[in-house]
């Protein structure tokens, strides 16, 4: 465990005596949480998962690497809030909103495979321990693992607030923080925990996915609302033109802005006495809730957590002579070519949508999508989005296109990533009984699988809303984006090592393509938006370019068709 897991550990074990009250045993709950804590070291960070591991210290130097990058958004975070002027109350806010968005939307996405995982149950849940321990060890290491994120997150701003404000709403921000963290993974834990209530463990997967898109979906459109309520002006940086109001109570942001009105010797009526009470009492609030009504029943449905596939319902249907072809049958005879490319094209399309951690991990994505347009491309000055900007091809309007053309690269960035992660990974080893001469005629036909039942349908609705809104003079720049797109993703497949669909553990994922290969993804994506924009309003050099690139992706999609099998990584299998 690296210093702040152990930090974190103690903290959370301080109120033994209130645990052992409510029946958890607590000598059992360090062990486990202990165990766990150990078994995230031993696994890659993010910033690992796609990244060569050579040796074990790698893992950590990738967890302190992810501490610094969450160290300069909480710096980020931190400067232009502190920019607000002297409205203390209203500004810590507004802070706490953003650090609870954020962490919610983290624990939503990141960590739900902690507190859903079935990997240990035949460890513990054979033991001798209760259902209260069981659950509080799962919240526990969400707990945990929220702190560590977090803390680098709200570091800056309780620095900057101590030197710039004072240090004692220093003190006040981080009770708040805290406070932020208790409740972001602990109304998303209770959260998990009702679904699975009601829903079985393979209804679960799909739609926790659905669920985590409609949020992310809602959470970054405020980005676009947001600005309606907040101005800037010369002297102050931002203006925060709202006033808290007493039926703010049931936001728990406004609870920790209470601290700070405390600390600033604010006027407290009883609504804003009601909030500082809520800030520390609402933890055990929480606890309480899930030992007392959730965790009874949540040992025996973690039994059920075991298959890693949503295996249909077999239904007897009656004998014809005629068979009817699926649609991606049918698209398969149109994108691929007859044989091993056509087979893995079908063959990944039905997979992808039966594997729950693909579903779990690829989803959320859909709303990255919308977070990236929306951010790169729909910021202008504090104001809100405009359709006269798109029909006028304004510079802004140029530049929201292309920010919604290119933000689907972070969706085809997943697509390739997870196509070849399964945890039954060890099934891969029917490729190798077939007669197939060239294995990357099965890459190149899931590649085509997957970009064409994810990346198709977003390039359509985006094609066919700007070409409403602009008319056909947009038609040549949307093509040439999405070819891009494309083109990024073939050379990820062709430049890192080549693997075959799910065969390989995420775990030993890591050991693909190093840090530097994603980094220099992401820039020539970049590379490619930038000199796009740049030749935007040429029309002629537009389809000129889009020529060399679908040459290029001609090119590199045959020399992923003629991979040969020395050149696969079976080191799984």
């Amino acid at each position: 465990m690296n210093i702040l897991d152990k930090l974190f550990l103690k903290l959370t074990l301080v109120p033994k005596g209130l645990y052992q009250k409510m029946n958890v045993n607590v000598h059992q709950l360090e062990c486990i949480l202990m165990t766990k804590l150990e078994m995230d070291d031993r696994t890659p960070s993010s910033l690992m998962k796609m990244g060569r591991r050579k040796k074990k210290k790698e893992l950590s130097n990738a967890r302190w690497g992810d501490f610094f990058i969450n160290l300069i958004m909480g710096l980020l975070m931190a400067i232009p809030v502190l920019n607000g002027g002297k409205n203390y109350t209203e500004i810590s806010f507004f802070y706490f909103v953003m650090l609870t968005v954020l962490l919610s939307i983290t624990t939503l996405s990141g960590l739900a495979e902690i507190l859903l995982s079935g990997k240990d149950n035949f460890i513990i849940l054979p033991r001798p321990v209760s259902n209260g321990t069981v659950a509080l060890s799962r919240n526990f290491h969400v707990l945990i693992r929220v702190l560590t994120l977090a803390f680098p997150l709200f570091l800056p701003g309780v620095i900057l607030v101590a030197i710039g404000w004072s240090p004692l709403f220093s003190l006040g921000l981080l009770i708040g923080c805290f406070s932020t963290c208790f409740f972001s993974s602990f109304i998303v834990s209770a959260f998990y925990l009702i679904l699975m209530q009601w829903l079985s463990p393979k209804r679960l997967a799909s739609v926790l996915g659905m669920l985590q898109v409609i949020a992310f979906v809602g959470i970054y459109l405020g980005f676009q609302i947001l600005p309606r309520f907040l101005g800037t002006n010369e002297d102050d940086g931002i203006n925060f033109s709202i006033s808290l109001q007493d039926w703010m109570v049931f936001f728990p942001s406004y609870w920790y802005a209470m601290v700070i009105r405390f600390f600033n010797h604010g006027v407290m009526n009883m609504t804003s006495w009601v909030g500082f009470a809520l800030t520390f009492v609402s933890p055990f609030i929480f606890l309480f809730i899930i030992l007392k009504f959730l965790a009874p029943s949540f040992a025996s449905k973690l039994y059920q957590i075991n298959g890693s596939v949503d295996t249909p319902k077999v239904r007897k249907k009656q004998i014809t002579t005629k068979t009817q072809k699926s649609l991606a049958q049918k698209l398969s005879t149109i994108f691929t070519k007859k044989g091993a490319e056509r087979g893995a094209f079908v063959f990944v399309w039905k997979m992808s949508g039966r594997l729950r951690e693909f579903k779990t991990k690829v989803y959320p994505m859909f709303g990255y999508v919308i977070f990236y347009a929306v951010i790169i491309g729909g910021v202008k000055k504090g104001h809100m989005f405009s359709l006269d900007d798109l029909r006028g091809q304004t510079s802004y309007g140029k530049r929201m296109v292309l920010a919604s053309i290119y933000s689907l690269f972070m969706l085809s960035l997943a697509l390739a990533y997870q196509m070849n992660v399964a945890e039954n990974f060890k099934a891969a080893w029917i490729y190798f009984t077939k007669p197939i001469d060239r294995p990357g005629k099965i890459i190149l036909g899931a590649l085509k699988g997957l970009l064409v039942k994810y990346f198709m349908p977003f390039a359509i609705i985006i094609f066919l809303l700007f070409l409403i809104i602009v008319g056909p003079k947009i038609i040549p720049n949307l093509l040439l984006g999405f070819c891009n797109v494309i083109l990024v993703s073939v050379v990820m497949m062709l430049g890192g090592k080549k693997q075959l669909p799910f065969s390989i553990f995420e775990n030993n994922s890591a050991k693909g393509n190093d840090y530097i290969k994603n980094l220099l993804r992401m820039l020539l994506i970049g590379f490619l938006g930038v000199g796009h924009y740049l030749i935007y309003s040429f029309t002629w050099a537009v389809w000129l370019v889009l020529l060399l690139v679908i040459l290029a992706i001609w090119y590199i999609m045959t020399s992923i068709r003629d991979i040969s099998w020395s050149q696969i990584d079976n080191e799984n299998l």
